[in-house]
């Protein structure tokens, strides 16, 4: 279990501000009012493990620099070949008494927030530590269903505050982490990565669906014989056996 995550749930509400009726307030300087606002600001520090090809988006570089000029502390690790995600959570695990960050981010999709979680759990890192994710995937469906927003400043602005931390469990399928969904079957075979980047950013989400349709009409779905999902039995669960004509 990873032992928290910035995010929020999708069906919860933000909390309303209370409406009192107040009596005018007297008068105070402006140096009284940057005195008490540098009073409360708190500088936060977060690892940016950020997907390579998203390095050349300028809303993101802004919304980092946004950060950096308020006076928190920023650091931006980006990826280049497999395994870089989980080189660099190893470094920041074994480095973690003199780094000391407030949040590890996943910069980019589903993927790359899935190997952050995995890489976590892989070296152990101490359960205190709390992961966000700044969505830069084809279908963000993770940070779609929590709440996260796509514009970057938004997403790294949740990242930096404390309370909209939640646990959240981390589920194995035959040892493997998977963070959003898994799939079994011939649908495992379906994917967006033979899209170029244009047509990914320019579908959104829909290129997951198109990937799907051009698999079924070009090579077509062969089905798998013999496979069999087995959950623990629970009042949430329909079937606690489910056969490929459930799935």
């Amino acid at each position: 279990m990873v032992d928290a995550i910035a995010g929020k749930e999708a069906d919860n509400e933000a909390p309303s501000t209370p409406k009192v009726h107040q009596e005018a307030a007297p008068a105070t300087s402006a140096s009284q009012d940057k005195q008490g606002q540098q009073q409360q600001f708190v500088p936060r520090k977060l690892l940016v493990i950020l997907h390579g090809k998203r390095i050349e988006d300028d809303q993101v570089r802004d919304a980092i620099k946004q950060l950096k000029d308020e006076g928190h502390e920023v650091v931006v690790r980006v990826t280049w070949d497999s395994g870089d995600v989980d080189q660099f959570v190893k470094e920041a695990v074994e480095l973690w008494d003199s780094q000391r960050y407030d949040t590890l981010v996943a910069g980019g999709g589903d993927g790359t927030l899935n190997e952050l979680v995995a890489a976590l759990l892989r070296h152990d890192a101490p359960r205190h530590i709390s992961i966000a994710q700044l969505p830069m995937g084809t279908a963000n469906d993770l940070a779609s269903a929590a709440g996260i927003s796509l514009a970057p400043l938004d997403a790294l602005r949740l990242a930096l505050d404390p309370s909209t931390i939640h646990a959240i469990d981390v589920p194995l399928a035959n040892g493997e982490v998977f963070m959003n969904l898994a799939t079994a079957g011939p649908m495992s075979a379906v994917s967006s990565k033979g899209m170029s980047d244009s047509l990914k950013k320019l579908l959104g989400p829909a290129a997951v669906a198109v990937a799907g349709f051009r698999q079924l009409f070009i090579t077509g779905l062969r089905p798998i014989p013999g496979v069999t999902l087995t959950l623990p039995t629970s009042a949430d669960c329909r079937h606690d056996n489910y056969t490929p004509d459930q799935v």
